[in-house]
């Protein structure tokens, strides 16, 4: 079974080596949103990449993506704040660091 430690790296890891997006869960190589689990997927916003990685149907995806949210120093949701004009991969690849401290503190290994 995949922990939460395990998705949330391999998640970053995902978005470090594929890219983001914003507005979709996942896109292709043309901008073009297809799903999280699409083999044309290139790009993933920080919810498309976890369940990608877990194939979005495991309880530890639905924990990890609690605890991304927790992460994400705003009142607004996961979703939105990966859609706020201005956000930069940067940002996410920290949000998702923050996620993993939290996770390895927490004892989510």
């Amino acid at each position: 079974m995949t922990t939460i430690l395990q998705i949330l790296k391999n998640a970053r890891n995902l978005l470090k080596k594929k890219g983001w997006t914003q507005g979709a869960n996942a896109c292709n190589e043309r901008g073009t949103e297809v799903g999280y689990t699409a083999e044309n997927a290139a790009t993933f916003c920080a919810r498309g990449a976890v369940w990608h990685v877990d194939e979005g149907n495991d309880e530890a995806a639905t924990r990890a993506l609690a605890l991304l949210s927790s992460c994400t120093i705003s009142n607004l949701g996961l979703i939105s704040w990966n859609d706020s004009p201005g956000r930069t991969k940067e940002e996410v690849l920290a949000l998702f660091d923050r996620a993993i401290e939290k996770a390895e503190k927490e004892g989510h290994t």
